[in-house]
Protein backbone atom coordinates (compact mmCIF):
# COMPACT_ATOMS: atom_id res chain seq x y z
CA UNK A 1 0.00 0.00 0.00
CA UNK A 2 1.46 3.39 -1.01
CA UNK A 3 1.78 6.25 1.60
CA UNK A 4 -0.44 9.58 1.24
CA UNK A 5 3.32 11.38 0.19
CA UNK A 6 3.27 8.74 -2.80
CA UNK A 7 -0.27 9.46 -3.98
CA UNK A 8 0.46 13.34 -4.51
CA UNK A 9 1.26 13.66 -8.22
CA UNK A 10 -0.39 14.18 -11.27
CA UNK A 11 0.32 10.35 -12.19
CA UNK A 12 1.16 7.18 -10.49
CA UNK A 13 2.66 4.15 -11.53
CA UNK A 14 3.36 1.34 -9.37
CA UNK A 15 7.01 0.28 -9.30
CA UNK A 16 6.39 -3.49 -10.23
CA UNK A 17 10.09 -4.62 -8.09
CA UNK A 18 9.00 -2.34 -5.44
CA UNK A 19 5.55 -2.18 -4.88
CA UNK A 20 5.20 0.34 -2.45
CA UNK A 21 7.49 3.03 -4.54
CA UNK A 22 5.67 5.51 -7.14
CA UNK A 23 7.66 5.39 -10.18
CA UNK A 24 6.46 8.68 -10.98
CA UNK A 25 6.49 10.20 -8.20
CA UNK A 26 8.96 13.03 -9.06
CA UNK A 27 7.03 13.90 -11.93
CA UNK A 28 5.60 17.90 -11.59
CA UNK A 29 2.34 19.20 -12.75
CA UNK A 30 4.11 21.10 -15.33
CA UNK A 31 5.93 18.32 -17.34
CA UNK A 32 2.71 16.03 -16.97
CA UNK A 33 0.85 18.68 -18.95
CA UNK A 34 3.63 19.29 -21.25
CA UNK A 35 3.40 15.39 -21.94
CA UNK A 36 -0.43 15.87 -22.44
CA UNK A 37 -0.21 18.38 -24.63
CA UNK A 38 1.96 16.85 -26.33
CA UNK A 39 0.40 13.80 -26.72
CA UNK A 40 -2.85 15.31 -28.23
CA UNK A 41 -0.80 17.43 -30.65
CA UNK A 42 0.83 14.07 -32.01
CA UNK A 43 -2.72 12.59 -31.72
CA UNK A 44 -4.46 15.81 -34.23
CA UNK A 45 -1.15 14.78 -36.62
CA UNK A 46 1.00 11.72 -36.31
CA UNK A 47 4.28 11.65 -37.28
CA UNK A 48 8.20 10.87 -37.05
CA UNK A 49 8.53 14.44 -36.57
CA UNK A 50 6.66 14.48 -33.07
CA UNK A 51 10.12 12.80 -32.18
CA UNK A 52 12.98 14.49 -33.73
CA UNK A 53 14.32 17.04 -31.49
CA UNK A 54 14.46 20.58 -32.69
CA UNK A 55 17.91 22.68 -32.37
CA UNK A 56 18.24 25.82 -30.81
CA UNK A 57 20.49 28.90 -32.90
CA UNK A 58 21.96 29.80 -29.71
CA UNK A 59 24.25 31.69 -31.51
CA UNK A 60 21.83 33.88 -32.85
CA UNK A 61 19.84 34.16 -29.42
CA UNK A 62 23.62 35.33 -28.10
CA UNK A 63 23.40 37.95 -31.07
CA UNK A 64 20.41 39.43 -30.16
CA UNK A 65 21.34 39.39 -26.02
CA UNK A 66 18.52 37.20 -25.12
CA UNK A 67 20.33 34.40 -23.50
CA UNK A 68 20.99 32.90 -20.10
CA UNK A 69 23.60 29.79 -20.95
CA UNK A 70 24.48 28.50 -17.91
CA UNK A 71 27.35 25.62 -18.38
CA UNK A 72 28.80 23.32 -15.16
CA UNK A 73 29.95 20.28 -14.22
CA UNK A 74 27.34 17.95 -12.20
CA UNK A 75 28.33 15.78 -8.95
CA UNK A 76 28.47 12.05 -9.20
CA UNK A 77 26.11 9.86 -7.81
CA UNK A 78 23.47 7.72 -8.83
CA UNK A 79 21.78 8.76 -12.02
CA UNK A 80 18.20 9.24 -10.68
CA UNK A 81 19.06 11.24 -7.81
CA UNK A 82 21.40 13.58 -9.81
CA UNK A 83 18.72 14.06 -12.29
CA UNK A 84 16.41 14.92 -9.68
CA UNK A 85 18.46 17.56 -8.47
CA UNK A 86 19.37 19.04 -11.45
CA UNK A 87 15.97 19.51 -12.61
CA UNK A 88 15.28 21.14 -9.49
CA UNK A 89 17.86 24.12 -9.81
CA UNK A 90 16.24 24.19 -13.47
CA UNK A 91 13.10 25.76 -11.57
CA UNK A 92 14.40 27.43 -9.19
CA UNK A 93 16.65 29.46 -11.71
CA UNK A 94 13.67 29.61 -14.03
CA UNK A 95 11.35 31.23 -11.53
CA UNK A 96 14.22 33.42 -10.30
CA UNK A 97 14.46 34.79 -14.31
CA UNK A 98 10.84 34.77 -14.44
CA UNK A 99 10.92 38.88 -13.90
CA UNK A 100 12.95 38.84 -17.24
CA UNK A 101 9.98 37.64 -19.34
CA UNK A 102 11.68 33.82 -20.08
CA UNK A 103 9.61 33.03 -23.48
CA UNK A 104 11.43 29.08 -23.48
CA UNK A 105 13.90 27.34 -21.13
CA UNK A 106 15.49 24.18 -21.08
CA UNK A 107 18.33 21.84 -19.92
CA UNK A 108 20.75 18.92 -20.79
CA UNK A 109 22.44 16.73 -19.13
CA UNK A 110 25.07 15.01 -20.82
CA UNK A 111 28.31 12.67 -19.81
CA UNK A 112 28.45 14.78 -16.18
CA UNK A 113 27.74 18.41 -17.54
CA UNK A 114 24.97 20.74 -17.35
CA UNK A 115 23.80 23.17 -19.73
CA UNK A 116 21.01 25.21 -18.97
CA UNK A 117 19.57 28.12 -21.54
CA UNK A 118 17.04 30.88 -21.12
CA UNK A 119 15.45 32.87 -23.93
CA UNK A 120 14.13 36.32 -22.86
CA UNK A 121 12.61 39.27 -23.63
CA UNK A 122 14.81 41.59 -22.71
CA UNK A 123 18.06 42.11 -23.25
CA UNK A 124 19.32 43.82 -20.15
CA UNK A 125 18.92 44.00 -16.35
CA UNK A 126 17.77 46.85 -14.91
CA UNK A 127 18.38 47.69 -11.65
CA UNK A 128 14.64 47.44 -11.13
CA UNK A 129 14.53 43.62 -11.79
CA UNK A 130 18.22 42.49 -10.56
CA UNK A 131 18.35 40.03 -8.38
CA UNK A 132 21.08 38.66 -5.99
CA UNK A 133 20.90 35.20 -4.64
CA UNK A 134 22.27 35.03 -0.61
Amino acid sequence: MLNRSKIQGPLIIIDPVQKERNAAAALSQEKYDGLVKAAQKFLKKPGREAFVETKVDLGRLAKQGHLVLVRAKTPKGKEDIIGTRLLRVFDYLKRCLDDFGIIVAGWRWNRGRILVCCEGEQASCDNDKSRTSS
